[in-house]
């Protein structure tokens, strides 16, 4: 929020936290790392990145999450990746100056970066504890009749096929947080858009304690503008803990 850019503003908002007895577990910087990187220079990325991460470590955040885009056709190849992959090996030592956690997101079950295959195989080659996998609920979404699989931000492309759910045990290890992102709930509070249970049961059984960031995002046009976004949020938060304690 730009009325907290400056460091005095922070620290009205991180009282204003301490006082309702709350924490910021993470932060999310949408940051088109590649492709910024063409358009300006490293150094600039690195610099703007900084910036994220000093807004981050102020508020008390464990985990900076950032998505990777595919938005570079000339780049969708082997030499894009290895691109990305410098990008990301240069922002490491400075999220462990900071004492935050990296954490790229894999929201889609097709592209080039953005998957959790590509994510993974990422984290597992720089092998650094600051650089992590977030596995989001989207790349698991069930094709169901009441809501269309294709992502709500590309729907001029074709819907993808939900990821595996080995693929998801998979990334559990190279994870410290795990995006609960949830779309419409039925009457008896369960979510048939994804394989909640299953999913649920692979972080429960998981050696790696987790940070599990429930999203909401029904209240989108596309889906149920008309329902109260606070109450169907308690909702979530209601059948996560029931899964947890299932």
């Amino acid at each position: 929020m730009p009325q907290y850019v400056a460091p005095r503003s922070r620290h009205t908002l991180r009282n204003r936290i301490f006082d309702a007895d709350l924490r910021v577990a993470s932060m999310w910087f949408y940051t088109d790392l590649l492709g910024a990187t063409e358009t300006t220079s490293l150094d600039t990325v690195v610099d703007q990145v900084e910036n994220c991460f000093e807004i981050a470590s102020d508020l008390g955040a464990e985990v900076v999450v950032m998505t990777p885009v595919d938005s570079l056709p000339q780049y969708m190849s082997e030499k894009g990746r290895e691109k990305f992959r410098r990008i990301v090996e240069e922002l490491v030592p400075l999220a462990r100056s900071y004492k935050l956690t990296i954490g790229l997101e894999s929201g889609r079950s097709q592209g080039t970066f953005c998957t959790p295959q590509a994510v993974a195989k990422l984290v597992r080659e720089v092998s650094r504890p600051e650089l992590t996998v977030v596995p989001d609920f989207e790349a698991w979404r069930i094709a169901t009749k009441d809501l269309p699989p294709t992502d709500v931000e590309r729907q001029d492309t074709a819907s993808p096929m939900p990821a595996e759910l080995p693929l998801f045990k998979e990334c559990l290890p190279l994870a410290r947080l795990v995006h609960a992102k949830l779309l419409r709930l039925d009457e008896s509070g369960e979510e048939p858009h994804f394989p909640i249970a299953e999913m649920m049961s692979a972080i429960r059984s998981s050696e790696r304690p987790h940070i599990i960031n429930i999203e909401y995002e029904g209240w989108i046009p596309d889906i149920d503008p008309h329902l109260d976004c606070i109450e169907e949020t308690r909702r979530c938060v209601q059948l996560i803990k029931r899964h947890l304690a299932a």
